[in-house]
């Protein structure tokens, strides 16, 4: 093969890949641009105004009020994803996160299900926690904090509120919302007790009284006190008790020193002779110690 051939040869290849080169470009080019139009058109999407969540409705709040729940939903739904994906879309707004942001936000909610009414309107229904004891300190009685059925402090209690609860007297500067004054495993135990103890007051001579305040001396001992509500003039009954006793053996063992006819027949004679029942004394298996008292 000649030297001219080969020279045609090789222009002709140069021009041939150049060509596909320039063609490679150029489809590249197109899909790039195919892209941006597609990405454009999504942004736009997006963005468009019968996909934005616009309206908040609520039900269910009690002491929350509704304004200020719309505007912490409308503060977190604001902002973008990656600067223009709004937040706020039906398509893909943080169902989850919000209602994780309302419960840290405002403690007295337990609960908060949301849920999307259309395109622009999304349904919040909340569950408010309900005070059931009352937490306070020892040094600073005056400071208490309101504890829903699990225990959790939720919210400073009102002044009023004083006895309208069971309270709960701990030691210690540990007095904090979101916290609690016993582990979920005690506190179960110590609400059985006070339970199991106004049944079993109920059931007896001792008709009348229920605990109103329990005090811990420690992590398993307690020292409760049972009054008759509206009677402020008779004397508390103080009821010491262990955790370390099981609930069932507790309940039997106090029914039947209560009802034993010795008992009844000492209680009527304390009564009449001006006295009242000091003390239960439950901290010991299997007995009961008492003392009557001017």
């Amino acid at each position: 093969m000649s030297a001219a051939r080969q020279s045609k040869k090789a222009i002709f290849s140069e021009q041939a890949l150049a060509r596909r080169q320039r063609e490679r470009l150029w489809r590249s080019s197109l899909w790039l641009l195919l892209a941006l139009a597609l990405l454009a058109d999504f942004i736009i999407f997006a963005n468009h105004s019968r996909l934005l969540i616009s309206q908040v409705q609520i039900a269910g709040q009690e002491t929350v009020s509704q304004d200020i729940l719309d505007q912490a939903t409308q503060e977190f739904l604001a902002g973008d994803y990656l600067f223009v994906l709004p937040r706020r879309n039906a398509l893909w707004y943080p169902r989850r996160a919000l209602a994780q942001a309302l419960l840290a936000q405002f403690p007295t909610l337990e609960s908060a299900q949301i849920s999307r009414e259309n395109f622009t309107t999304i349904k919040i229904v909340v569950a408010e926690r309900r005070g059931q004891y009352l937490w306070c300190g020892s040094d600073q009685p005056q400071i208490c904090f309101l504890l829903d059925q699990s225990g959790l402090a939720f919210a400073p209690a009102p002044v009023f509120s004083g006895e309208s609860f069971v309270r709960f007297t701990t030691s210690g500067p540990n007095l904090a919302l979101n916290t609690r004054p016993f582990s979920v495993q005690n506190f179960t135990q110590i609400t059985n007790l006070i339970t199991t103890l106004n049944h079993t007051f109920s059931q007896t001579i001792l008709s009348g009284l229920a605990i109103s305040e329990l005090v811990a001396n420690s992590a398993s001992d307690y020292r409760l006190t049972a009054t008759r509500a509206a009677d402020t003039l008779s004397r508390p009954l103080t009821v010491l008790a262990n955790l370390e006793q099981v609930s069932s053996e507790l309940n039997l063992t106090l029914q039947a020193a209560l009802l034993a006819p010795d008992f009844v027949t000492e209680y009527q004679i304390a009564q009449k002779n001006k006295q009242e029942l000091e003390y239960l004394d439950l901290r010991f298996p299997g007995k009961v110690f008492y003392k009557f008292a001017n």
